[in-house]
């Protein structure tokens, strides 16, 4: 059986004519004193809900779906052009190659116009710094949201080496070249100038010098590509269960952070120690020294201690006690602590996270669009109660089961007639609820 279903949710919804600025609406003040809050709870209301899901379907959702398009065109072409040639030595990917380059170029002239329209207008979102106390430190929106940080810095080192060439000539270069196209050319003359080192190898197939320098120029590419992976995450906000699952990660990698530092100055104090000793096999470098423990940790290393001595054993077994005896357990129990904590507060955090993309979109959309989309709800007709019973303006109606949590049966009993004197009034009606007491 249905029923209908009144949200009053005129001024929830926020009239552009009243608020130039959507980031001043109800909603938006809403969003900000929930995470001032850490609560969340008030996104599952049933009129919140309601206000998120036209704001979503009528805007929201169709200009998310056009901006990630475009990052993962972005990130297509970098795993065309980059991935498919690591090299950056086979000619038939130089088109690629240079619309990876455009597309980035644009990209980032997007987010920083961006940035700077959000400065001008002062348009800013409040980061608290936690250490040592708590700071609020005032930025643009777009550098308040980590995914646009992640695009940024990623396209500004594709930017930045996209043309640097790194081709391993080594292995795609025949000794015998002698073509002498632009493309050939150019890797013709930097075989010619090319000299041994003492960190190069030679390549057993092609017998030709393949140096440090390649691997050192590959990293801002390495770097480059885990950015744009990352910033695909932002994605799972089209599913609220995935949104809420990648909050769930987020909160306990935040809540576990005290127990990583403690681990982590363990592997230092520890490292340090063994280091001193200078015995193999820890008297290859500190940083090997702790590769090595934290190998151990992780139960991967192939290292054998036969030959340390006594002290170094105890310190070895001392490390291995306090991290995977103490510390492991620590955080396992508080991995379980802080799942219980966040799975209920999940489901309000991806609606919460939802509203201020929608709040995002609204703040570049003219007042005319954003007011057309306003009276496209009709908030200015009467709602009705039933067939024969208006009711007040303000809100939409939806015809909803019976059953559903969202539905509040009508308390007030309703007749219909002119009241006059001379009308009788029905007989009051007598119910008896489910604890007993008379109306």
């Amino acid at each position: 059986h249905l029923v209908r279903t009144n949200y009053y949710i005129k001024h929830l919804y926020g009239n552009p004519a009243t608020y130039s600025d959507p980031w001043k609406s109800p909603l938006a003040r809403l969003i900000q004193l929930c995470g001032q809050l850490g609560d969340n709870d008030f996104f599952k209301h049933p009129a919140v809900r309601k206000t998120l899901e036209l704001k979503w379907k009528g805007f929201g959702l169709a200009h998310f779906c056009m901006r990630q398009f475009w990052f993962v065109m972005l990130l297509f072409m970098f795993m065309v052009t980059i991935v498919g040639d690591p090299g950056g030595c086979q000619s038939e990917y130089d088109a690629a190659r240079h619309l990876l380059f455009i597309m980035s170029v644009i990209t980032l002239l997007y987010l920083l116009f961006t940035t700077g329209w959000e400065t001008s207008k002062q348009k800013f979102a409040h980061l608290k710094l936690r250490y040592p106390h708590v700071i609020k430190i005032a930025v643009p929106r777009t550098l308040a949201n980590t995914w646009d940080v992640a695009r940024i810095v990623a396209c500004l080192i594709i930017v930045s080496v996209c043309y640097v060439d790194i081709c391993d000539i080594g292995d795609l270069i025949d000794s015998n070249a002698t073509d002498t196209n632009s493309t050939d050319f150019r890797r013709w003359m930097l075989l010619a100038a090319k000299k041994p080192t003492s960190d190069s190898e030679t390549d057993g197939e092609t017998g030709y010098t393949v140096t440090q320098e390649h691997v050192t120029a590959r990293i801002p590419w390495a770097v480059a590509g885990a950015l744009l992976w990352f910033q695909f995450f932002q994605c799972t906000i089209l599913s609220t269960p995935m949104a809420a699952f990648i909050y769930t990660i987020g909160m306990m990698i935040t809540d576990l952070s005290h127990s990583l530092f403690m681990i982590f100055v363990l592997l230092m104090t520890f490292g340090a120690s063994l280091h001193v000793m200078d015995e193999e096999p820890f008297d290859e470098g500190f940083d090997n020294t702790v590769i090595l423990l934290l190998q151990e940790v992780l139960g991967v290393t192939q290292s054998s201690y036969d030959t340390i001595t006594p002290f170094s054993r105890f310190l070895l077994l001392s490390f291995l006690t306090l991290v995977m005896v103490v510390m492991l357990n620590v955080l396992i129990a508080q991995l379980t602590i802080t799942y219980d904590k966040v799975t209920t507060d999940k489901e309000g955090f991806a609606l919460r996270y939802r509203a201020s993309v929608c709040m995002d979109v609204e703040s570049w959309m003219s007042v005319q669009s954003r007011k057309k989309h306003f009276d496209s709800q009709g908030f200015d007709l009467p709602l009705a109660f039933s067939a024969s019973d208006e009711g007040p303006a303000g809100g939409v109606q939806e015809l909803e089961p019976e059953d559903t949590p969202r539905y509040v049966p009508d308390r007030i009993h309703r007749f219909t007639g002119e009241s006059t004197p001379n009308d009788p009034w029905p007989q009051p009606i007598t119910t008896v609820p489910d604890d007993g007491l008379r109306d």
